[in-house]
């Protein structure tokens, strides 16, 4: 066993009313990712990463990603960053853990037992920077020159 799970009464009212506040954030999120395709109908660059650097960050991706495993085509998905498996997951994991909360009006903690509490950052660590390795060689969407950084080199040695 590789984790505990822990319950515990609720710590107050309002965080029984956070818990469906979430719920509800989770499930417009995944509705709107079903009903729009921003692979079809592309939306602005709001990523900071791209927008200054032109570099995509570990999470760019994700939500067309997404919207095609939510279309069923989810090893296309992969390409986009492959990550997306465990991000939906999670995701299925806090709107069932939220949903459970609220329900119950209990806490709910998972306690990872040793020596999964200290490796699984460090490993977790390591597979979010290959990820994001995989996405600076193969991703690379938008050109230097048309970032912020690269728009003020521009502007100051021209």
């Amino acid at each position: 066993m590789i984790c505990r799970i822990q319950k515990s009464p609720s710590p107050s009212p309002f965080y029984r009313v956070s818990r469906i506040q979430w719920l509800s954030f989770g499930i417009m999120g995944a509705l709107l990712l079903i009903l729009w395709n921003p692979l079809e109908h592309g939306g602005p660059v709001i990523c900071p990463s791209r927008i200054m650097f032109a570099l995509p960050c570990p999470a760019c991706g994700v939500t067309r990603g997404a919207a095609l495993t939510f279309r069923g085509h989810p090893m296309d998905a992969l390409y986009y960053n492959p990550l997306i498996w465990f991000v939906l997951f999670g995701g299925i994991w806090f709107i069932g853990k939220w949903t459970l909360e609220y329900l119950s009006n209990q806490k709910i903690n998972v306690a990872w037992v040793p020596p999964f509490n200290r490796w699984g950052k460090w490993v977790l660590c390591i597979i979010v920077a290959a990820n994001w390795l995989y996405l600076l060689i193969y991703r690379r969407e938008d050109d230097f020159y048309d970032s912020l950084l690269g728009r003020l080199i521009a502007w100051l040695f021209h």
